[in-house]
């Protein structure tokens, strides 16, 4: 696992279609990370890209190889989780495909976030165990876990890749 030097504050990028500049804010100031993690908040990713419900979709594919990330949560005005968009998902909107296999309008840069969002998405809490955290990314198949504060505003996400990192470290340490 790489060692993170965002210890203390949980950036958050939000993608714009207009513009190639992202906007950095800070959404909460959270405690350390320690090793060997054990609970979400030691293993989450704190630095997100992120996309508002009310944000057309633009060029999401290039943003997604650009930042090399597969899952886009999406949040309200207020940081507050409200859906998320898979790699996949996005994929099917662009083709006209619902989940479902029901033909749709495709998707294009004028599309909406929240036309193409996932709404009732699984979420952590900082507190909870990564073991729990394993047992429903595993039981749900999931690809990620966005962790949330008690009002659920964003605070970091944690990925399959997240734990074959730990796994991998943990191999390395013996």
């Amino acid at each position: 696992m790489s060692e993170r030097d965002d210890q203390e504050e949980a950036p958050v990028v939000t993608v714009s279609s207009s513009s190639d500049d992202a906007a950095f804010s800070t959404t909460a100031n959270l405690p350390p990370t320690t090793w060997p993690p054990t609970k979400l908040a030691d293993l989450m990713t704190r630095k997100l890209i992120t996309v508002s419900e009310s944000e057309p979709l633009g060029d999401l594919e290039a943003w997604m190889a650009r930042f090399r990330f597969h899952h886009l949560p999406v949040v309200d005005a207020a940081g507050k989780l409200v859906g998320l968009i898979s790699q996949t998902d996005y994929l099917h909107a662009r083709l006209g495909v619902a989940p479902g296999g029901r033909t749709i309008e495709p998707a294009h840069a004028g599309t909406l976030a929240s036309a193409v969002m996932r709404k009732g998405v699984v979420f952590g809490r900082m507190d909870d165990t990564l073991d729990m955290a394993c047992e429903v990314m595993l039981r749900e198949k999931l690809g990620c876990l966005p962790v949330v504060l008690d009002d659920k505003t964003l605070v970091g996400i944690v990925t399959t890749t997240d734990f074959v990192r730990l796994a991998y470290a943990l191999l390395e340490r013996g």
